[in-house]
């Protein structure tokens, strides 16, 4: 934990701002708007920004993420209190457990978190609001994530394939209908690999995995496998013919 008694200057500022989506950065709330919000909100404050910090394209489920520890680090090597502010509470996260656990952080590293669009104070009800405001947005998100899996579960009945294509397939789409396709140059290394590990040739995920890279690695192509990428290749059930409907499956 850091000391708090290293200066008593509480008016420095780091902006942070997160988009969960490379669409969502260009509008509505996108990261310029996140970003003169917070500016023109520090303005008002007298608040000096510091840094400003951004998570593009990353979701506020994730507790992890590059810009979030890019704060930690300015912070744990900031000498005096800091002011974490962004345009409000689900930029910092869409979870309960996750934004408590990422405010706990903060304060072990002395930062003081506000936002634009409300503020709590430290009283037993300002606290209540900001826990009801953390569950109303886990509760957006997954009344969100419920409504897309109906959407793509009614499509998929009606056969469409509304998901990104695995690996060995691609995307295809008319104005009617989406479907996948193999890919005629990643299909068969794919087949070779499952029918490898199947046969015992390629015994362990590393064996897939490497020789997935030794055939995805040429001069006209550049690929790197990890080895949770190998492992999701073997256990995806689609390369065996079935299509999860995510709605029946309780997802």
């Amino acid at each position: 934990m850091k000391s708090n008694t290293t200066s008593k200057m509480t008016n420095n500022c780091i902006i942070y701002c997160r988009v969960s989506s490379e669409r969502q950065a260009k509008e509505g709330h996108g990261l310029d708007s996140q970003r003169q919000k917070c500016i023109s909100y520090a303005a008002g404050k007298n608040y000096t920004v510091v840094k400003t910090i951004e998570d593009r394209a990353i979701s506020g489920g994730d507790l992890y993420r590059p810009g979030l520890e890019q704060v930690y680090k300015f912070a744990g090597e900031f000498q005096g209190e800091l002011i974490l502010l962004s345009y409000d509470l689900c930029r910092i996260a869409r979870g309960t457990m996750n934004y408590l656990k990422i405010v706990e952080k903060l304060q072990d590293l002395n930062v003081k978190l506000e936002f634009t669009t409300m503020n709590f104070d430290k009283s037993p009800e300002g606290k209540l609001m900001e826990n009801l405001q953390a569950a109303q947005s886990q509760y957006f998100r997954d009344k969100n994530t419920q409504t897309v899996i109906h959407s793509m579960s009614a499509r998929v009945n009606d056969g469409h394939y509304p998901f990104h294509a695995p690996i060995g397939y691609k995307n295809m789409t008319t104005k009617e209908k989406k479907w996948v396709e193999p890919d005629k140059e990643k299909a068969p290394i794919i087949r070779e690999a499952l029918i490898g590990y199947a046969q015992n040739r390629f015994p362990t995920v590393a064996d897939v995995q490497r020789y997935l890279n030794e055939r995805f690695n040429s001069p006209r192509r550049s690929y790197f496998l990890r080895a949770k990428q190998a492992q999701r290749i073997i256990n995806n059930a689609e390369f065996y013919g079935w299509i999860h409907n995510y709605e029946t499956m309780g997802h």
